[in-house]
């Protein structure tokens, strides 16, 4: 036979590995007539000394350890979220009690007004009446605050923050767009 239509031998493939091989036979002992045949080869080993094994556990232990550390993350965010709505929620209801000892100190103080110009009293009492007045309305500005950054936080920890916004934002020239 010819060399030019010896049929080609297929190579043997290492472990794991597929390949497309082709080849032609003569037919029959026909010289003219060429069949083509393709197929799929491959090979796998049946032993190789527990290393797949070994393979699959690693994986199924970076799995797990990825697993645990997205659990980890979403707990603390969780957290962070009831701890900022309980905060809000704190500072509402510190506010509502310090907006009604403001309006009391308020009343008190256009009382102690009154009788003073009655002559009932001495300036004095005016005096504590507004000190007081200004001691509730520091509390209350300083509840609105706090209620105001713990609303910040929340809207950050819901993730509405824009870290380094100032970079992203301006020109080269350092103005902001």
């Amino acid at each position: 036979m010819p060399e030019d239509l010896q049929p080609e031998q297929p190579s043997r493939l290492s472990a794991q590995t597929c390949s497309l091989s082709c080849s032609y036979r003569l037919h029959f002992l026909r010289s003219w007539s060429f069949a083509w045949t393709v197929g799929l080869t491959g090979t796998q080993r049946l032993y190789d000394g527990r290393r797949t094994n070994a393979r699959i556990r690693a994986a199924k232990a970076v799995a797990e350890a990825d697993r645990l550390d997205y659990e980890r993350v979403v707990r603390a965010a969780f957290r962070d979220v009831e701890d900022a709505l309980v905060n809000i929620n704190t500072e509402r209801n510190r506010r509502t009690s310090l907006a009604a000892s403001a309006s009391d100190s308020e009343r008190a103080l256009a009382r102690a007004s009154q009788l003073y110009r009655g002559g009932l009293v001495g300036y004095l009492n005016v005096l504590v009446a507004q000190q007081a007045v200004y001691r509730a309305q520091d509390s209350l500005a300083q509840s609105d605050l706090a209620q105001i950054q713990s609303t910040i936080a929340l809207f950050k920890t819901l993730g509405g923050g824009a870290p380094n916004c100032a970079e992203k934002c301006s020109n080269s020239d350092g103005t902001v767009e």
